[in-house]
């Protein structure tokens, strides 16, 4: 569950655990209840009013500032008979952030009135992210449905916002594990670096996380007071535990493709080469964090060996992805892992071993009802995810966050959003490790949760 287009980082703005999106091009949960009363507020008192929308204005802006007062003003300016969509979507988006369900109310007046087809999908949009905040998950997937009948065709964030919405609702996971696969391949499709195509985004994932954890090194040692020295070693250390246990997934694979019979073959053959590339690339990788933990005869031997298995190690070398694109790569794969192992959670696991050895397979080749997709396979990704997601907050408080353009002024306030979302994330894990019986992982994650400032429970709140 994003803050940006494309281009930008902006989907993974949680209304509750219902809501965390990419911070990048979010169609459902991405608009900030700020960013609308920014807009009331400017639209209403620079562009002229009468004298309800003013006070509509005035209340949004007593509530900007603190005020609890001005959400009663902002209420007695709407129309009940005539309500006007400039007035209501803020409003509504208030009312939802307090669970109030007269915002679903307000929501259904607007759609009876005769609208463009921009307009009647903004409203259900803000409905479906309403209905998910008051835990009405089945009624915000029948709404999300509607928006995308609109549509020609769907992209990677609305696979990825419908197979979320399936899971919370707990309803046609075998189609959620379909739209969650089918959002990954095409985000896997988009992020074309290097060699990276061929990896598997647990892997680009892995890889992006690594290489933002070496910036922040150089980051920590030019200006201390961001983030300590020992605190940025710790998480160099981290990424090279992460990048060792794709490292042996990957050498495992390798070995039996090459044991296997018929290893001739060129389907077999495709399927080693490829190996291979991805075996070099996380080698790569790993030998340049070795190298700045002053492990030179480990950095090394993982750089011959990655010379070894590629033809293209010195295009890797030099192709590697740069700190703005890790980030970008970590708001979307983050999201989307996390919802791969929502989805897994939520599926039946085989009765017989919940905590099944997971086969060494692409994450969009799991099939849903196989030892696959089981507790091991749903960790492996919400733990990718949440170690992400630090590492993408990470970010924001360096000089990243001053050289990006970001959209939004009040960088607090997107650290505030990114804070909610890695809070999600611990609580899917949270919900995995319950489902196993796991009971003291369970509990970590829900402390976990509680040093972030939330509450373990479906709101966050």
């Amino acid at each position: 569950m994003l803050l940006f287009s494309h281009s930008q980082i902006a989907n993974h703005i949680p209304t509750s655990t219902a809501a965390v999106q990419p911070l990048s091009k979010n169609l459902i949960f991405g608009a900030c209840l700020r960013s609308s009363l920014v807009l009331a507020i400017s639209t209403l008192l620079l562009t002229g009013c009468d004298s309800r929308k003013w006070d509509f204005a005035r209340g949004a802006q007593l509530l900007e500032q603190g005020h609890p007062e001005g959400l009663e003003l902002m209420k007695a300016a709407v129309d009940k008979n005539s309500p006007e969509l400039e007035l209501v979507i803020p409003l509504a988006k208030e009312l939802s952030e307090r669970n109030d369900p007269s915002s679903i109310t307000l929501l259904d007046q607007l759609l009876k009135q005769d609208c463009d087809k921009a307009t009647f999908l903004k409203i259900l949009e803000v409905k479906c992210q309403s209905q998910c905040k008051l835990l009405m998950f089945h009624e915000a997937l029948e709404t999300y449905k509607t928006i995308l009948d609109e549509k020609t065709e769907r992209n990677d964030s609305e696979n990825n916002s419908l197979a979320y919405l399936r899971a919370l609702a707990n309803d046609e996971l075998n189609l959620a594990h379909e739209n969650i696969s089918s959002a990954i391949n095409l985000r896997i499709a988009a992020s074309d670096w290097c060699c990276g195509q061929r990896l598997d985004l647990c892997q680009k994932t892995v890889v992006a996380s690594a290489l933002l954890a070496r910036y922040f090194l150089y980051e920590s040692a030019r200006r201390p007071g961001i983030e300590s020295l020992d605190s940025a070693h710790l998480r160099l250390r981290k990424s090279r535990v992460a990048l060792s246990e794709e490292i042996i997934r990957v050498d495992s694979e390798l070995k039996l493709k090459s044991r296997a019979e018929g290893s001739s073959d060129e389907f077999v053959e495709r399927e080693r080469y490829t190996l291979s590339s991805n075996l070099a690339v996380l080698l790569l990788v790993r030998a340049f964090v070795n190298q700045d933990l002053g492990m030179q005869q480990e950095c090394n031997q993982d750089r011959e060996r990655s010379r070894e298995l590629s033809k293209e190690f010195d295009s890797l070398m030099s192709n590697l992805p740069s700190d703005w694109d890790c980030m970008l790569m970590l708001d979307h794969f983050s999201a989307y892992l996390d919802t791969m192992g929502f989805v897994q959670t939520r599926l039946s696991w085989p009765d017989n071993d919940p905590v099944a050895s997971l086969a060494f397979k692409p994450i969009a080749s799991l099939s849903p009802n196989s030892a696959d997709t089981n507790y091991k396979a749903a960790i492996r990704n919400l733990n990718i995810a949440i170690e992400a997601r630090r590492t993408f907050r990470r970010g924001l408080k360096g000089e990243l966050t001053n050289t990006m353009k970001w959209p939004y002024t009040d960088n607090r306030k997107i650290e505030k959003e990114t804070l909610r979302s890695e809070a999600v994330f611990l609580y899917h894990r949270m919900l995995a490790h319950e489902k196993a019986k796991n009971m003291e992982a369970a509990e970590s994650d829900r402390q976990a949760i509680v040093e972030l400032g939330f509450e373990p429970n479906d709101h966050l709140n």
